[in-house]
């Protein structure tokens, strides 16, 4: 396990399903698990208008059907707009953060380990297209500087303070939102693709909702919607406030139950 972000990282699992997640988390915790909470009430989910924008046709329409099936169950879904809300200023903090921050912190991970290679010679090595375009600039000691990592986590700041406003105010237990904008992509997907608004990045456009999550340290999980006519699979993305990840947890479990036939609300 190589550390990239010494302000972000956080391992994240794939499970089978949210059961094998709450096992998973209850094995890390050991002796200091909280006991899970029961809800007093039912769901109540926000859906963030930016979260729901520039969608894929087919990923639209899974993911509101979805939210159809959890309201008839009894979930309280309630959408809201998000003033002040910034794109380019969440991608920007997703990206810049870590790249000012891996420099070092795979430096300090090297030092640690004898006879291991150079900063830049690992950076070099990455293979993965994307994650090229990302950590080729960082080679020789560059990457964004002091002022500008400063202003993307003061932005990351702003931004979990207003989630978090909007979560109390409306008695939130979690955002929900499509976890990707467009379906799963085929094995020979490059590094860009093509949106009605022009040539795009593959990567930031797949991890734009992710994002919001990353870059505010809150506890996130995707549970399944459903599938595309062809068969794709599309996510549903569960985003709770920092520290309720065994609530999150239970909200999920609900969620999953529902949308695959196996409980109630």
């Amino acid at each position: 396990m190589v550390r990239v972000s010494t302000s972000r990282d956080t391992v994240g699992v794939m499970t089978r399903d949210v059961h094998d997640a709450r096992l998973l988390d209850r094995v890390l915790a050991g002796p200091h698990a909280r006991a899970a909470t029961p809800l007093r009430r039912v769901p109540r989910a926000v859906l963030p208008a930016p979260l729901w924008e520039d969608l894929d046709p087919q990923v639209e329409h899974v993911c509101r059907a979805a939210c159809e099936r959890l309201s008839v169950a009894g979930w309280e879904l309630v959408e809201r707009a998000l003033p002040g809300f910034s794109w380019h200023d969440v991608l920007r903090s997703a990206t810049l953060v870590p790249a000012h921050e891996t420099r070092c912190a795979l430096a300090g991970y090297l030092t640690r380990h004898p006879a291991a290679p150079e900063v830049d010679d690992v950076l070099r090595a990455v293979s993965s297209e994307d994650v090229r375009d990302l950590v080729l600039p960082l080679l020789g000691g560059g990457g964004p500087g002091r002022t500008a990592y400063e202003e993307a986590l003061n932005s990351a700041r702003l931004l979990a303070s207003r989630l978090d406003a909007l979560r109390r105010r409306e008695g939130a237990h979690v955002l929900l939102a499509p976890a990707t904008t467009l379906p799963a992509p085929g094995k020979d997907m490059g590094a860009a693709l093509v949106r009605p608004s022009g040539e795009a990045s593959t990567f930031l456009t797949y991890i734009r909702n992710t994002a919001v999550a990353a870059v505010t340290g809150s506890p996130s999980i995707t549970v399944p919607a459903g599938h595309t006519a062809s068969g794709l699979p599309v996510g549903l993305l569960l985003d709770a406030a920092p520290g309720a990840d065994t609530m999150l947890l239970d909200v999920a479990e609900r969620a999953a139950d529902l949308l695959t036939g196996r409980g109630s609300a």
